[in-house]
């Protein structure tokens, strides 16, 4: 008699082989992504609040006061503008080149 009992089937195997750990790692991977994004796509989804009861408001409001219009410019005025020096681009890359080279 052999003292060893082989209980035989797949999972009783000694012999599995790297066929049977690959055919097991891949199905628990594809477990695992399928859990994770299951999760997160129920953890993440946005709860919408109930509609609310619509109250109906009145609102009164005078005219505008033509008096009371306030102009805003926007931007630098043209003195400004004006004031900046005015230099080629050719120039100031040859100023610039000078400058680097300095250091």
């Amino acid at each position: 008699m052999n003292a060893t009992s082989n209980s035989g089937g797949f999972l009783g195997s000694q012999n599995i082989g790297g066929f049977g750990y690959g055919i097991g790692v891949s199905v628990g991977v594809l477990l695992l992504i399928t859990t994770i994004t299951l999760a997160s796509y129920y953890c993440t989804r946005a709860q919408s609040p109930p509609n609310p009861v619509p109250r109906r408001r009145r609102v009164t409001r005078a005219p505008p006061d033509p008096a009371q219009h306030i102009v805003l410019e926007i931007g630098i005025d043209e003195a400004t503008l004006t004031s900046y020096p005015k230099l080629l681009y050719s120039e100031v890359k040859v100023k610039w080149m000078a400058i680097r080279l300095t250091f």
